[in-house]
C-alpha cells in the first residue's frame, strides 16, 4: 500500500470517524473506564530474582486485559514467554528476532488480551515490560481506548498495533516509533539545556506526558513489543539543586481505589511537556 492515496484513478484519501480521545492520564492518575471492572489486583514479588511488580485483570463483558508476571527470554531467533503463576506462554521465532540481542531469562510483565472478534475470540501478548506498573498503565490505556469510539474495539486496536489494518499508513506501532527518539539523550530534562552529565531512567508509564509521543489515529500511544524505560539526561546543576539520585523517578504507582492508580506528582511536574525526541526509548535487552 502506497502512502499517496490521491492517484489519478480518483481514489480519495481515506476518512476516519471522529473518536473521542481516550483518557490516559487525568489529574495524575490512570484509571479503567466505566464498563470495565478490576477483577484481580495483587502487588508482590515475582520470579527467582524476587522482582517487585503486580498481577491484575480487567474485564468487560467477554473481553479481558491482564497483567501477567512472566519469565522472558530471547535466544538466537526465538523469544520465549512463560507465566510465572500460570501455564500461559508462547514461543515465537523469526529472522527479525535473530537481529536483536540475546536476553537471559528475566522476570518481566506481559500485557495479555483476550477479546471477541466478528466470529469467535482471539488472544494477544500486546507487550512485555520490565515493570509491572508500566504494564498496568498500558492495560488501563487499552481499556480506555476500547470505549473511546465504536471502531476502537480490542480486535481493531490489536490490528493497528500490529500494522494489520487498512489505515491511512498501514504501519505497526514499531514503525510509528522509528526515528521518534534521540539516539543518545543530550538535553537536560529539567532546564532543557545541552548536557550529558547524569543519565536517568523514566518509567514508560509517563509516555503520554511527553510532547510529540507517537500515537495511532485513535490517540492510543504506540507501544513497542517489549519495553524497558525512557532514558534522559540531567545537568549537574539541576541534579544537585533537586537532590536527585538514580532512583529519583522510580516511585511505585499507588492504587487509590479499584481500577484507579496514581503517579508521582513530582515526576509528572518534570516530565510533562518534555519533547519525546529528546529522550531515548529502550526496549528489553538494550543497554
Amino acid at each position: 500500500m502506497t502512502d499517496n492515496l490521491n492517484e489519478d484513478d480518483g481514489t480519495s484519501e481515506m476518512e476516519f470517524p471522529e473518536l473521542e480521545p481516550p483518557t490516559l492520564i487525568d489529574d495524575g492518575q490512570f484509571t479503567i473506564p466505566d464498563g470495565w471492572e478490576e477483577t484481580e489486583f495483587e502487588q508482590g514479588v515475582y520470579g527467582p530474582d524476587q522482582k517487585e511488580g503486580v498481577q491484575a485483570r480487567f474485564e468487560s463483558e467477554s473481553d479481558t486485559i491482564e497483567v501477567i508476571p512472566v519469565e522472558f527470554e530471547r535466544m538466537g531467533n526465538s523469544e520465549f514467554v512463560q507465566g510465572l503463576n500460570s501455564d500461559m506462554g508462547k514461543r515465537e521465532s523469526s529472522p527479525e528476532i535473530d537481529e536483536k540481542p540475546d536476553i537471559d531469562p528475566q522476570t518481566s510483565f506481559a500485557v495479555h488480551l483476550r477479546y471477541d472478534t466478528f466470529s469467535s475470540w482471539d488472544s494477544e501478548y500486546y507487550t512485555i515490560t520490565s515493570s509491572g506498573d508500566d504494564a498496568l498503565a498500558v492495560a488501563c490505556w487499552l481499556a480506555n481506548a476500547d470505549v473511546a469510539g465504536s471502531t476502537a474495539e480490542l480486535d481493531e486496536i490489536v490490528n493497528i498495533h500490529n500494522g494489520e489494518t487498512m489505515d491511512y499508513r498501514d504501519r505497526s506501532d514499531k514503525d510509528r516509533l522509528e526515528d521518534s527518539f534521540a539516539e543518545d539523550p543530550g538535553r537536560c530534562l529539567i532546564s532543557g539545556s545541552p548536557t550529558q552529565s547524569h543519565e536517568v531512567s523514566i518509567p514508560f508509564r509517563y509516555a503520554p506526558l511527553l510532547e510529540g509521543y507517537p500515537t495511532t489515529y485513535q490517540d492510543v500511544p504506540a507501544i513497542p513489543e517489549t519495553v524497558d524505560s525512557f532514558r534522559a539526561t540531567v545537568s549537574h546543576t539541576e541534579w544537585t539543586e533537586h537532590e536527585l539520585d538514580e532512583d529519583a523517578f522510580q516511585s511505585q504507582v499507588e492504587r487509590t481505589a479499584e481500577g484507579e492508580y496514581t503517579l508521582d506528582e513530582d515526576v509528572i511536574d518534570i516530565v510533562e511537556g518534555f519533547p519525546a525526541e529528546d529522550v531515548t526509548l529502550a526496549t528489553l535487552g538494550e543497554e
